[in-house]
């Protein structure tokens, strides 16, 4: 039986829009395939760390879904994502996307460095610039969207989601207290989701910026010289 045949429960979708939310947003979220019983909960103009943590309380106290899905308001999703990521069954896995700057679109999975700490004594990010299609065991992915069994946070006590010190945000201190645990965290790296910026910032904005970073594009024309 394929994914796509595959029958489902329902789960729960968390939209948090602290800044804005983009139009095409809406119109790539409606075509998300969705079942009846699955539960919605959107929350605007609230810091992103209290936004999702009121989604986990609406999820944990007012349903008994399996998962709860987060999909933030400035990406752009497979018709198919709550499926894609479904699948896996697996603690907790996000899609793949990138840093919406286009100059530098590292993408938003990482695993922990521990030869280089932050002043707190914890493993720094690391980006992963090389993958294969598929699902790859990381120290951290992006909450952007992240799909997580109920248990998962029925075993992380409240506040799931908070700003850590040196500014880490609140999606990198939720995978450190998830690490702490024990509680693997994987990337579908086969399921991209768009970043929305000035520029939608996917897969081919990074593979440029890479070679470009290798020198393996020569970027010399842009400097421009005399017309002889």
């Amino acid at each position: 039986m394929s994914r796509k045949q595959r029958k489902r429960g329902p789960v729960t979708i968390g939209v948090t829009m602290e800044k804005y939310v983009a139009s095409r947003f809406w119109h790539n979220f409606n075509r998300i395939e969705r079942v009846a019983k699955d539960h919605q909960m959107f929350i605007s103009m609230a810091r992103t760390d209290k936004a999702r943590n009121d989604v986990v309380k609406f999820f944990l106290e007012e349903t008994k879904d399996s998962h709860l899905l987060f999909l933030d308001s400035d990406q752009l999703f497979p018709p198919d994502v709550i499926r894609r990521l479904l699948v896996h069954n697996v603690p907790i896995v996000g899609c793949l996307y990138f840093q919406r700057d286009p100059e530098r679109p590292i993408p938003h999975m990482y695993t922990w460095d521990t030869e280089k700490l932050t002043d707190a004594g914890d493993p720094s990010l690391k980006p992963i610039e090389e993958w294969e299609p598929g699902l790859l065991k990381v120290g951290m992915v992006g909450t952007g969207g992240m799909m997580i069994a109920r248990w998962v946070l029925e075993k992380i006590p409240f506040p799931w989601f908070e700003y850590g010190g040196y500014s880490e945000s609140e999606d990198v201190t939720f995978c450190r207290k998830c690490g702490k645990l024990g509680i693997d965290i994987y990337c579908d790296t086969a399921t991209e989701s768009g970043h929305i910026g000035e520029v939608i910032v996917g897969s081919e904005q990074f593979r440029f910026w890479k070679a470009v970073k290798e020198k393996r594009v020569d970027m010399s024309f842009l400097k421009g010289g005399s017309d002889d």
